[in-house]
């Protein structure tokens, strides 16, 4: 009589043997759930929030800026807000193009956002509903913004009565608030928000320096940061979890070595781990940035302008005797990276954002050759001077101006 006995391969019965196989298996699930892969760049990467809690979240943000600064947001006919919108209009076309679709919030292209205006709607009347006497809660608020930039790559939209085929807008809310933090930030739900006191650093009419800014905060909101820096704060957090455990079961007799390891892995979590990641997403935003200003038309060396004028800034800041705190003193403690290890990183994407820069410049046609001698030689002098983009020219036609100082935003 011949007997058949099956053996399971190692690696599964160690698995299903080891008491910690359904954490293992979650943890497999996250993981398969959340991984995605970064169409521009090629890096994986954990996202672990959906279009809809990405947008809620950012709605939630965005009420929260209008209650605190709505009162302070310039009128569109303003030449700042002006100016925001212009170069904004450029940078979302450029993005655009670059990527052969329509921007539509958080990822693209989306689905319909309303879910996500009822989730918002919804959380804020459940968090402001214990309010003063319980009924305490936040309207919710309307500024006019500042401008709207609006995207040229698809200038007509066609109308549908099919939902699943509905094309949301893609304009982009801009609010120019009027007080002098040297900042700017951009929300998934495609609203921006400048500060004045960062226009005011930048050199007065000068768009490069601005679509430099800008662009790195599109970025972002291209990228899908906010939520894989959220996504890694809950890996890490259970991480750091899982190690005081064992921390703790490892010291538990010795209460002094137990507090002293307990307060080292909070800092380590806190400070090392949160504000290393986020240097890093800062530091594709500058790279992705640079391609989206370039592909706009904004000459990308206008970037190494902006950084080393924030670092002229602060070295300013410094010498006047004012605070900095003990954070920036440290690259390592820094949410953003120093401005000299931005400039390096951009150095080494410059080759690439000038190619694409010179490509997307307009070029002007040769003369014809039944022009005149006279008529002739004044088009080759201008033919010159458009033929081959000048090294010290922006995309404006103006002089580039060399920046001795730096800012942080």
């Amino acid at each position: 009589m011949l007997t058949v006995t099956f053996i399971p391969p190692i690696g599964a019965k160690l698995c299903f043997l080891s008491p910690y196989w359904p954490q293992i298996f979650a943890i497999c699930i996250v993981l398969a759930l959340g991984l995605n892969q970064d169409p521009r760049t090629g890096r994986w990467r954990l996202l672990l929030m959906s279009e809809h809690e990405e947008m809620a979240w950012s709605r939630r943000k965005h009420q929260e800026v209008l209650r605190h600064d709505g009162p302070l947001i310039l009128p569109p006919d303003d030449p700042r807000s002006q100016q925001v919108s212009r170069v904004t209009s450029k940078l979302v076309t450029a993005l655009e193009e670059k990527d052969n679709y329509t921007v539509h919030g958080a990822s693209w292209p989306p689905s319909n956002q309303e879910l996500s205006r009822v989730m918002s709607e919804r959380e804020a009347l459940l968090t402001d509903a214990g309010g003063v006497g319980g009924s305490g809660r936040h309207r919710e608020v309307h500024y006019k913004p500042s401008g709207t930039a609006r995207s040229t790559f698809m200038p007509f939209r066609p109308a549908t009565s099919n939902p699943l085929k509905k094309l949301e807008t893609a304009d982009w809310n801009l609010y120019v608030i009027d007080l002098p933090q040297m900042n700017a930030f951009a929300l998934p739900s495609k609203d921006v928000f400048v500060y004045t006191g960062l226009l005011a650093t930048l050199p007065e009419g000068d768009d490069s320096m601005l679509a430099a800014v800008l662009a790195h905060e599109i970025a972002h909101v291209a990228q899908r940061h906010s939520v894989e820096n959220m996504g890694f704060l809950n890996i890490a957090a259970v991480a750091f979890d899982v190690l005081r455990g064992i921390t703790f079961a490892l010291t538990i007799s010795f209460p002094m070595i137990t507090d002293s390891a307990g307060l080292c892995i909070n800092w380590v979590n806190d400070v090392i781990a949160e504000r290393a990641y986020s240097r890093k997403l800062e530091q594709e935003a500058d790279a992705v940035g640079l391609e989206i200003m370039a592909t706009a038309g904004y000459d990308p060396r206008a970037a190494m302008d902006l950084w080393e004028l924030m670092a002229a800034v602060e070295a300013d800041a410094e010498a006047n005797g004012q605070a900095i705190n003990v954070e920036n003193k440290f690259a390592m403690l820094r949410t953003h990276p120093t401005s000299e290890d931005r400039l390096s990183a951009l150095e080494q994407d410059m080759p690439n954002a000038m190619k694409t820069w010179k490509a997307h410049l307009p070029k002007r046609p040769n003369p014809l050759p039944s022009q005149t001698a006279s008529s002739s030689t004044s088009s080759s002098t201008t033919t010159s001077s458009f033929s081959e983009p000048s090294d010290s020219l922006n995309p404006q036609g103006s002089v580039r101006t060399d920046a001795d100082g730096l800012i942080q935003v």
